[in-house]
């Protein structure tokens, strides 16, 4: 149409438009992201792999003389609990592999710990050892940790009360672990306490049979 020029062309040898600063900044954030996606799946890998070796080890008797040490020393540690420590590792890295970038590492780890330090309390209430200073009694209750955390509490609040608190620190952890509501966490949180009752009621079977090989 008469009157209207026609659209300048870039000069032949001009230079492209270069990237906003916007996009730039977006770049330089996606790499940190990208490295600390790296680090979830390397500390996620780490803890599933040592929880598959504790299990080799307390399960199955299959890691040799260093898997019988092992063994002998999370008995003494944390006692009955400690078949479960494999399922707990594996979680952990699981939970960070998939979801670490979700979920705050921090909370994770306090989580994980306020839930074993109650589990481990709890068994020690439900399930106390006849000589803290025996180290097979320990090892057939909650170890050296039930009774770090049972015990005080058993003397200050007697086992009822203990008992009580212990399950509300249970539940704790566990909404911190799972992110999930009270109403979900509470039937998990008695379904712990369920298995520790399970536990304590075969408890004089297995006095009977160690008073035996005696």
């Amino acid at each position: 149409m008469a009157g209207r020029s026609a659209p300048k062309k870039p000069a032949k040898g001009s230079k492209a438009a270069e990237p906003t600063s916007s996009g730039r900044r977006g770049k330089a954030a996606a790499a940190p992201a990208a490295e600390a996606d790296d680090e979830h799946d390397v500390i996620g890998i780490a803890l599933v792999a040592l929880g598959v070796v504790i299990a080799l080890a307390i399960w199955v008797g299959l890691a040799g003389p260093l898997g019988d040490a092992v063994d002998t020393f999370l008995g003494w540690l944390f006692g009955g609990p400690r078949l479960l420590l494999p399922v707990a590792l594996i979680a952990v890295g699981v939970t960070v592999i998939r979801g670490g970038r979700l979920a705050s590492p921090p909370r994770l780890i306090g989580g994980w710990v306020t839930l074993w330090c109650a589990l481990t309390g709890l068994v020690h209430v439900v399930d106390s050892p006849v000589s803290l200073t025996d180290t097979a009694d320990l090892a057939d209750s909650a170890g050296v940790v039930g009774a770090l955390v049972g015990e005080p509490l058993e003397r200050l609040l007697d086992s009822v009360g203990a008992f009580a608190l212990l399950l509300l620190v249970a539940v704790a952890g566990l909404i911190l672990v799972t992110g999930s509501s009270l109403r979900t966490a509470v039937p998990q949180a008695v379904r712990l306490v369920r298995a520790a009752a399970r536990r304590a009621r075969q408890r004089p079977l297995r006095r009977v049979v160690r008073a035996g090989s005696l």
